[in-house]
């Protein structure tokens, strides 16, 4: 099973909305993706899923942003939050999703944060969009 991590930004569209990271999600409840967050990945996401702007959509869908985390932690390995050295300059809190790929041993980062998709490689670890991760995951899951 390929290890992955999928930053808050997958996680939030793809349980708000269709498309490649809903797609990329169906892979984790398939158990053909090993998806690998840390606490301070799943804060960011707590966080980020109660924002206001995010309200009339959870409303749509009748569900609470605490059904969600729950959710994303039934879904998720959970790793320890290790340090790294800054990487990202221009958002250092991107840096914790590079030091969950560290921890976890991802071979891959998923994101649409353009930050991090200029890295290209952390590690072992390839960062791409949700668009490119689902042929190749859905390749791997075979």
């Amino acid at each position: 099973m390929i290890r992955v991590v999928y930053d808050t930004n997958v996680l939030v569209s793809g349980l708000l909305w269709k498309g490649p990271p809903h797609h990329l999600l169906r892979l984790v409840d398939d158990g053909k993706v090993y998806l690998c967050l840390n606490e301070s990945m799943l804060q960011e996401f707590a966080d980020v899923i109660r924002r206001p702007t995010f309200a009339p959509r959870l409303k749509q869908l009748d569900v609470e942003p605490g059904q969600l985390v729950a959710l994303v932690l039934e879904k998720a390995h959970l790793f320890e939050d290790i340090p790294v050295p800054p990487i990202i300059k221009g958002d250092p809190d991107d840096d914790r999703v590079l030091a969950c790929a560290m921890a976890s041993l991802a071979s891959y980062i998923v994101t649409g944060d353009r930050l991090l998709l200029n890295q290209r490689q952390f590690g072992k670890a390839r960062i791409i969009t949700p668009a490119a991760a689902v042929p190749i995951f859905s390749r791997h899951s075979r």
